[in-house]
């Protein structure tokens, strides 16, 4: 009898722990706090596949430099999941801004920070370049003026060196563009960016909240 008492107890208090963690659930997912951690747990998706697409140009972009071997078609694929990752994460990054600006927390960006931000990376050497090479790569009728050259140098019948290239032809003439320098650099600048928005964010979320908002959701799903 006193065994089937103690049984109902720990019952009773493990219902009262788990009710009252899931009251905390609901309370907490209707703050501002947990708006911005929604925001960045969206843009670490995104954050993933702009990494995950630059390392497989790199890579690939590395090994035909080591072996002077290439899928041109393959090649092509991932610039273009590259391109898509790139715009997605900037664009993503600079809209949620708008929204937190415009409809959650007025100041929790201030606007000479994040405008002095937005210049930085928006005068970067290859945005505009990049820019163009999206739109090269979306409209079918733009890709004659647009190709990738894989191009080996050799000494007495022996590879030397390879490399990839962006070429353009533009009115001004033929324009060409090292692919790994582009990249690189660009990547850096995006990663700038998104890091810097991502630590304003932080700075604005209580993580105390959040920690207890994480074991709270432990303790509702036990």
């Amino acid at each position: 009898m006193i065994l089937f008492s103690i049984i109902g107890l720990k019952e009773v208090f493990f219902l009262m722990k788990k009710q009252k963690a899931i009251d905390f659930i609901l309370k907490y997912e209707k703050t501002t706090g947990h708006k911005l951690v929604t925001i960045l747990l969206r843009l670490e998706n995104w954050y993933y596949f702009l990494l995950r697409s630059y390392k497989d140009v790199i890579d690939n972009t590395e090994y035909f430099e080591k072996t002077g071997k290439y899928d041109p078609k393959e090649y092509y694929r991932l610039v273009f999941n590259y391109l898509n990752a790139e715009t997605g994460i900037t664009n993503k990054v600079i809209g949620w801004r708008n929204h937190l600006h415009n409809e959650i927390m007025v100041n929790i960006i201030i606007d000479d920070d994040y405008q002095l931000n937005l210049e930085k990376f928006g005068v970067h050497k290859y945005k505009e370049f990049i820019k163009e090479l999206r739109n090269n790569y979306h409209h079918k009728a733009s890709k004659e003026n647009f190709g990738i050259a894989f191009t080996s140098v050799l000494e007495d019948g022996k590879r030397i060196s390879s490399k990839v290239e962006f070429i353009f032809l533009t009115n001004d003439g033929v324009k060409i563009m090292d692919l790994k320098e582009v990249i690189v650099s660009h990547t850096d600048s995006v990663v700038n960016f998104y890091e810097w928005f991502v630590k304003k964010i932080k700075s604005s979320i209580n993580s105390e909240e959040y920690d207890k908002y994480l074991d709270c959701l432990k303790i509702a799903k036990g």
